[in-house]
């Protein structure tokens, strides 16, 4: 369960503290490296278990701030950043909508160059990308020169950092498909 949640953008920066009967030091070790910030074993005192919560609150570990949410409507070509309507030209859509497809994976600017542009493998200039990524930040982020929507890490390429909500209307009826990820 703990790995599961690292694994979770949107609450992996949350503290996690292991309450356990167990006393081993394999147990320990196991819940440290699924994640855990800290372990303590049964019978405790309440003053101890105290300021145990209170160290890991010190170390920064909580994010008062709600995760962006990215809605996008293919309909439209539009996107809500918490709400607020962003038109898109057809080129960011697309770019922003593979980036959401898969918003916890990095995307190489090669691999984009690909995938949306369909260049072969090694060819196009990663300059389009990067131009692109620019014109969408400066729409989407509110500080376009320190994103934290579109992060980029250097030699791995782009990902999303929002909670991502796709809507696709039919003739039918109208659905919503939400992704699980924050995806932040």
């Amino acid at each position: 369960l703990c790995a599961h949640f690292r694994k979770m953008p949107y609450i992996d920066h949350i503290p996690i503290l292991f309450l356990s009967v167990h006393q081993g030091a394999h147990h320990v070790a196991k819940a440290l490296d699924c994640g855990g910030d800290d372990y303590l074993r049964k019978p405790f005192a309440a003053c101890e278990l105290n300021a145990r919560v209170r160290a890991l609150l010190r170390r920064g570990g909580i994010k008062t701030t709600r995760p962006t949410t990215l809605r996008l409507d293919s309909e439209a070509c539009c996107i809500f950043v918490n709400n607020r309507r962003v038109d898109l030209t057809p080129t960011e859509f697309a770019l922003l909508g593979h980036l959401c497809s898969r918003p916890n994976q990095h995307h190489t600017a090669a691999s984009l160059l690909e995938a949306l542009w369909h260049y072969p493998s090694g060819d196009g200039d990663p300059a389009l990308v990067r131009n692109h990524i620019r014109n969408l930040r400066r729409k989407i982020e509110q500080d376009a020169t320190h994103p934290k929507i579109i992060v980029s890490l250097h030699g791995r390429g782009y990902t999303i950092k929002a909670q991502v909500v796709h809507e696709q209307a039919s003739s039918a009826t109208n659905s919503t498909v939400i992704s699980p990820v924050l995806h932040a």
